[in-house]
């Protein structure tokens, strides 16, 4: 077999198995932007659904990256859209719900815990009054 046709066969080859492992690796869910939450592609959260939690999640991320410019950090490195979006969901009124909330974990909650708790009290309270 000549080094051209030896190319040829190897590159048929290759391309059927791409096309077979590309059929057969599974999709990753698509992830809502505002929460971080799997479903379908384009989909919206559900707990962003209606209005008011659609606007606590838009303050969360303005906060977030006013932290972010504070420290000089990308503003995931303050916190993820996942944890945004289960904060927002959960609104915490103490630290032991903060600390349940997924993605906070202690040295988040001790780094950013009294400012997200007043963020939270101060937003909701604003955004209920709308």
């Amino acid at each position: 077999m000549g080094l051209t046709r030896q190319i040829s066969f190897t590159r048929q080859c290759y391309r059927r198995f791409c096309k077979v492992a590309s059929h057969q690796r599974e999709k990753s869910p698509r992830v809502a932007p505002e929460c971080g939450q799997a479903g379908e592609a384009g989909a919206t959260c559900q707990t962003t659904n209606d209005r008011k939690s659609f606007d606590f999640v838009k303050a969360l991320k303005a906060w977030r990256l006013a932290e972010a410019r504070r420290q000089g950090v990308p503003a995931f490195r303050i916190l993820t859209d996942r944890t945004l979006g289960a904060l927002a969901s959960a609104r915490p009124a103490n630290e032991a719900e903060l600390l349940a909330v997924a993605g906070l974990g202690p040295r988040l909650v001790a780094r950013y815990g009294t400012a997200l708790l007043r963020f939270v009290v101060e937003e909701s309270a604003t955004i209920a009054a709308r």
